[in-house]
């Protein structure tokens, strides 16, 4: 038989997820707790044990006499900014890392041969990787570069440097964004494996093509991102 958690708990996931829906920033403060009471229709004490709780979790920051402030460490990545993963994740003070799953030669598909612009068939290179922040799994990343990209970086550096670097460095281009989309997707059994969760989870599915400076794709990324440690604005 399945216990029902208990109410502080609940009220503490509850909360959790409405303050992860991108309305609140780093900083922002929360509601008195005798408002939250009123608000949920639940004690001061139940209402205490809950931000206790998420405290613990390091979702907020309660210290004495004030009200409890949002300060989950989230990644926000701003409209068509693109992004260097290492340096925005030190930024809000956690630790990157990066495992290679595979490097791999095969041949395009429909999705990556419309994005980078090749004949269905067509070689490409395809790296998966896993992006970790304090040792936790947060993406499962596919980028696939067309060949004459692929032929110019050092592989063996992509655990420790930045694939949007290297191809910065190999190729004297600048790099931005083309195009991106987003998307709700459940997990598969192989990915949540990867990322530590339950097969059917949650995720957000980035689509996002990289060109350089004169127009051209220089990788097409799928990404399966876990909730709670990014913050994507348009």
């Amino acid at each position: 038989m399945t216990r029902t958690p208990p109410v502080y708990r609940r009220l503490a996931q509850r909360l959790a997820a409405e303050l992860r829906t991108g309305l609140w920033r780093r900083g922002d403060a929360l509601p008195p707790e005798n408002e939250l009471a009123r608000g949920y229709g639940v004690s001061r004490r139940t209402v205490r044990h809950a931000l206790a709780l998420m405290q613990s979790d390091g979702l907020i920051d309660k210290g004495q006499g004030r009200n409890a402030r949002y300060c989950a460490r989230v990644i926000e990545s701003q409209g068509r900014n693109l992004d260097d993963f290492p340096t925005a994740a030190r930024q809000v003070g956690m630790t990157p890392a990066t495992r290679v799953l595979g490097v791999t030669g095969r041949r395009s598909g429909l999705a990556e041969s419309r994005a980078l612009a090749l004949p269905v068939g067509t070689t490409v290179t395809e790296i998966e990787r896993l992006r970790l922040l304090d040792g936790r799994a947060v993406v499962r990343q596919s980028s696939v570069l067309p060949q004459w990209v692929a032929d110019t970086l050092p592989v063996d550096r992509l655990m420790r440097d930045s694939l949007y670097d290297l191809i910065r460095r190999a190729t004297g281009s600048t790099l931005r964004i083309g195009t991106q989309h987003y998307s709700a997707v459940a997990a598969a059994p192989g990915p949540a494996s990867d990322l530590g969760l339950e097969p059917g989870a949650s995720l957000l599915r980035l689509c996002r093509l990289v060109v350089d400076d004169r127009g051209r794709p220089v990788e097409y990324s799928d990404s399966l991102v876990r909730d709670g440690y990014f913050r994507f604005d348009d």
